[in-house]
């Protein structure tokens, strides 16, 4: 389900499964629900207030939720898992499922006082990478929920184990090394209540 330039829209209920890789050669081809703004680089326009409750997203084979550019989202008793690239042929063959790989990316998106990610009574297991992987400086809030069992590659031919129940990671894109240094674009992230 592929969501660009909407916004106070709610999606309940909806579940995302067994979605083919077209594409072996991709790394990480598909999505369950992915939430982007068109030419992002250039369009300061991007899905605003856009809810999941009670969404689901399995056998995916990459992220079962995935957001790139956004102003607000709310993931609410959602749940996703078994997501897993199994035909992806570079070094990291089955290695991009992730349960909900969230946060904004590029300037216009990517601060945490334009950006925010809630995520209350979600669920991610069996996933072959991470539960939740959030790369950016969007303000994020995870309550209530629990990311377990994840980084389950069965496919013998991965030499890269990896795979957790959260990854956190700050990354500056190219001649952004100085905002690195800026306090006001650090990434806030509060979590409670929850399990990995």
């Amino acid at each position: 389900v592929e969501i660009s330039r909407v916004s106070y829209i709610k999606f309940k209920g909806l579940h995302v499964r067994n979605v083919p890789q077209t594409y072996p050669y991709v790394y990480g081809a598909g999505y369950g629900f992915y939430l982007w703004g068109e030419n992002h680089t250039t369009n300061p326009y991007a899905p605003g207030t856009i809810w999941f409750e009670n969404c689901v997203a399995y056998h995916v084979p990459a992220d079962g939720f995935k957001t790139h550019a956004f102003d607000t989202v709310y993931f609410i008793n959602c749940d996703s898992y078994s997501n897993m690239d199994s035909l992806t042929t570079n070094a990291d063959v089955g290695g991009q499922g992730t349960g909900f790989n969230v946060g904004a990316r590029l300037q216009t998106y990517d601060n945490a006082d334009r950006t925010l990610v809630y995520m209350n009574g979600c669920r991610a297991w069996n996933n072959s990478d991470q539960g939740i992987a959030n790369g950016s400086r969007s303000r994020t809030i995870i309550e209530n929920s629990w990311f377990i069992s994840n980084g389950n590659n069965p496919l013998i031919t991965n030499t890269e184990r990896k795979g957790s129940g959260i990854k956190l990671w700050f990354e500056a894109l190219e001649g952004e090394a100085d905002e690195c240094r800026n306090l006001t674009d650090l990434t806030q992230v509060v979590i409670r209540n929850c399990i990995f």
